[in-house]
């Protein structure tokens, strides 16, 4: 009988044990995610625990910055990228083999303090630097922030950019841009429509003519080529109806709009 006993109790501390590992499950999902979706991702996290699905653990700063942390091992699980060409370079660094999804899109917008109206359009052929009138135009830095690359390479396109060069903040990302505008210390700024939308101490002047820069495009994937559950559960729920309405709710684009 001892023995008999003794037989049962290793079996319920084995079934104890099995208990455990499933409860000892992640309950959290890393994400790191460009900047501009800082707005987007909490009411995505809130969706998603009514959903019972694990919280996110949501990690936002400029893409570049983000893509070098996780080259470097920052515990991410998944990344969404503001350009296809910072998910490229992570893709190549962590050699991935399964491809990123196409996210979201969103726009390039000149913006202006809204206590201080500023009266310009890209379509009038007027200089933005003589509007400006020695003020600064805040954006994203464009040596490696998308946002600002996006911003540079329109202002380029449209004729602008030579004029403005000297009056440029350079800014840690794009919140950041948003930020000089909102404080008055930048005359004027371009960030994304998500961003100005989620600001009403801004007015959105003008929005870039479509085809004066590359699309913009977010990217998501994974980090592992075999994730987890959790993590693969995740990122369907990223790219799934409901999350499709938020992003439209926020100025983004989803994908097929």
């Amino acid at each position: 009988m001892p023995a008999r006993r003794l037989f049962f109790g290793v079996i319920v501390a084995s079934f104890a044990v099995a208990a455990g590992a499933v409860a000892a499950a992640p309950t959290r999902v890393s994400v790191y995610a460009a900047a501009s979706l800082t707005d987007v991702m909490r009411a995505i996290d809130a969706e998603a625990k009514a959903q019972g699905k694990p919280a996110c653990i949501c990690v936002h700063a400029a893409t570049s910055v983000l893509a070098r942390q996780i080259e470097r091992g920052a515990p991410a699980d998944i990344f969404i990228s503001a350009n296809p060409q910072w998910m490229a370079y992570v893709v190549h660094k962590l050699k991935l083999r399964q491809g990123p999804r196409l996210f979201a899109g969103n726009r390039l917008v000149l913006i202006a303090p809204a206590s201080q109206p500023l009266d310009f359009d890209f379509g009038s052929g007027r200089s933005l630097a003589k509007v400006l009138d020695g003020g600064w135009l805040a954006l994203a830095d464009p040596d490696h922030v998308p946002a600002g690359i996006y911003a540079m390479k329109g202002l380029q396109h449209l004729g602008q950019w030579e004029a403005l060069a000297g009056r440029v903040a350079r800014a840690q990302n794009v919140r950041a841009a948003l930020a000089l505008v909102t404080r008055k210390e930048a005359r004027a700024g371009v960030v994304y429509e998500s961003d100005a939308i989620s600001e009403k101490r801004v007015n959105m002047v003008d929005f870039f003519p479509e085809g004066s820069h590359p699309e913009v495009q977010y990217m998501a994937a994974a980090l592992n080529d075999t994730p987890s559950p959790q993590v693969a559960d995740y990122l369907d729920f990223l790219t799934s109806p409901p999350v499709a309405a938020m992003l439209s709710a926020h100025g983004l684009r989803p994908p097929g709009n």
